[in-house]
This record gives C-alpha cells, structure tokens and sequence, in this order.
C-alpha cells in the first residue's frame, strides 16, 4: 500500500521557475542599487560634509581676527609625505612659480597649524572646533582624490567627486566647475580652469586625467606669442589638442563654448568643441556613441574653412543634456546641442590646419555655464 504524508513536494518545472525569477531578481537589484556607485555617494556625501566643517572652522578663525592661513602660490594637499614638497605623491605638474605643500604622516591631520591645512585652529577661544584634519575617503593623486586648499589673502578649498548623483554640485558652487570648491576665493587653485587664455600651455604625454593638453594626432609644432591683441597659441600645420583633466558634465545646464582663432598662412579648416567622456573617466562617448576621439561634439566649429589673413573669428556653439542625435555646430543658445548619452565627463577639444598645411593661432578656448 502507497502512503502519503500529506505534503505536497515542487516539481522540477516549478523550481527552474524559481530559480530563474530568483536570478533575475538578483540581477534587477544589482543594477538598480549598483554597489560601486552606492559607495561613491557614501564618499562624496562625506566629502561635502568634511569640507563644509572645515570651511566653517576657517571662517570662525576669520572672524576672530585670525590672520595667518598660510602662503600665497602654495597648493597644501591632504596627502602625508615625508617631503614638504610632496615629491614621492606624483601630483599634477603646477605652473611656473606654484609649488606644493605635504605634512608628515605624523602630523598631517593635526589642527595646530602644522596639519595639511596651515592654520592654528586651535587657537580658537572656543578651541578646535575639529578633533583631527579631515582628509579625502581615499586620500591618493590617482585621478585627484584628495583635499586641496590655497591662500592668498582668502582661502578655496577643493575636492573631486565621484558619484553621478553629486556631480551637479561642482557646476554650481561658483568656482570652475571642475572640483567641488568652498572658500572666500573660488578661483585660486590653478590649473582647475576652463578658461584658456594661452598665456601657458601646460603639455601631458599621456590620457591620465591630468590638467594638460594632449596632441591625439597631427604632425605640426605649436608655440605661445603674444601681440598687440594678447596671448595666443600659434600652430603650424596639423594639430589636434584634448584638455585631459575630466569636467563634471550637469545634464541640466546650459553650457557655452567659445573658440578665437584666426589663419595666417595658407586656407585651411578649423573645429572647436568637446569630447564626451563616460563615467569610468576613460572612455570617450563621441557623437555616435563610439569610444574614439574622433567625430566629437564640434559644437562651436565643425570644420569651418578659414582665409588666411582675415584676422580672428569667434565661433561658439551652446549644449545641454543628453540626446541623439548628438553633436553638430550649435551656435544658438534656442537651439542647443547635446552630448551623446552616458557622457559624464567633458573635455575641450581644438584642431587647427585640419587640411595639412597652413599656420593658425587660437587666442582662447573658453567653456562656461551661461544657466
């Protein structure tokens, strides 16, 4: 006789059902938490939080007649180094006349002055308002994740961002919008710019995310001059020239790029306009969605034929958010350009004699935030 103890067991079909829903529930949790940016915005929300503490200790020391917030052209960084000039930190080269400062392992997060920050917080009559320097979740010169500050009669503290979600501050805090900035002077961290006037041409030799212009291609030389109209960069035969340092890319402004260049010699084609750059800061987004530095967002020039000796045009071309399709010369704030979808980072790119030969110069590159 056949017994039943009244339980009724899955059968096979019903746990391979199961076991699919399960997997897709994993995969759908996954996508929709994504770790990897949870953490990012764990970072950056302490990040905001260090700084705006810090920043408040700093005012409270202003305002208590406080007087000695350290050297002007000194940028002090959250990195210990047993270099006082940060040597062994292989930070990003500064212009002429800049040099950094590092604390000791020791001392680097002390707050009487001889922290990172070089400013006696202690003596505050209500004391330290900090137990210790903050310094960065991460802490290293690896794609610029560390605390930065400048004096110079006032103060800007910086950091960099990660996350999606907090990249709009760094476009609206009033500083540069490449680096999350607090202070009483948001522009004096240099080489954090987006205004290239040429006075300088900082040069890198590799796609490392360092502020610098790289040449992806083209045989021509280039060299700084200056004439009765100001600075420029002059360029004889090909030249095609990528800012490597990423820009924090807010989807819901409107930006504005700006590029002065005039021919000199020979007929010759010219574009101006910005590289998409994806959230890994590595890969390129360009108007196809291809992960080249070619076909990019020409926003201001797309390859406009210039005559030699007519003197300098101003091309400027407007974007904003994401959309396909994207790219193409945008010279209407009404009708603005988009980036091609999944750009989070942007970079200001310039070509100059694009048929070979001829000799141009470029006055300025300049990418805002018109609203």
């Amino acid at each position: 006789m056949k017994q039943f103890n009244g339980e009724k067991s899955f059968t096979l079909l019903e746990l391979l059902i199961v076991i699919g829903i399960l997997a897709i529930l994993s995969t759908t949790t996954v996508l929709v938490l994504n770790p990897s940016e949870l953490l990012k915005n764990t970072r950056d929300s302490k990040r905001l939080s260090e700084l705006n503490s810090l920043n408040s200790a700093l005012n409270i020391y202003l305002s208590q007649g406080g007087a000695n917030f350290g050297s002007s052209s000194i940028v002090y960084v959250s990195i210990p180094d047993t270099s006082p000039t940060c040597v062994n930190s292989n930070l990003p080269v500064l212009p002429f006349g800049w040099d950094y400062a590092c604390s000791t392992p020791d001392n680097y997060r002390k707050t009487n002055g001889f922290g990172w920050v070089p400013v006696d917080l202690t003596s505050l009559s209500i004391g330290s308002l900090l137990s210790v320097l903050p310094v960065d979740p991460i802490n290293i010169a690896e794609n610029n994740l560390y605390y930065s500050y400048v004096a110079g009669g006032s103060w800007e503290l910086t950091a960099w961002l990660e996350s999606t979600k907090y990249l709009s501050r760094v476009s609206r805090d009033g500083g540069d919008s490449i680096a999350y900035e607090l202070g009483t002077d948001l522009f004096l961290t240099p080489n954090r710019k987006t205004n290239f006037s040429f006075n300088d041409f900082p040069v890198v030799v590799n796609k490392a995310g360092q502020p610098g212009w790289y040449k992806n291609i083209g045989s021509g030389t280039v060299l700084l001059g200056a004439d009765s109209e100001g600075d420029y960069l002059n360029a004889n035969q090909f030249v095609w020239y990528e800012w490597q340092e990423n820009i924090p890319f807010d989807s819901n402004a409107l930006y504005k790029i700006s590029c002065k260049i005039r021919q000199i010699q020979n007929p010759s084609s010219v574009y101006c306009g910005i590289a998409g750059i994806a959230s890994d800061k590595t890969t390129y987004l360009n108007e196809s969605g291809d992960n080249t530095y070619t076909s990019q967002h020409y926003f201001a020039a797309d390859g406009i034929a210039l005559v030699a000796g007519a003197g300098y045009d101003i091309f400027t071309g407007y974007f904003k958010g994401h959309g396909t399709p994207a790219g193409g010369r945008k010279p209407s704030s009404g009708d603005p350009g988009k980036m091609y979808p999944g750009a989070v980072y942007i970079r200001p790119i310039f070509l100059l004699n694009y048929d070979g030969n001829g000799i141009a110069d470029v006055d300025f590159e300049i990418l805002e935030i018109v609203e």
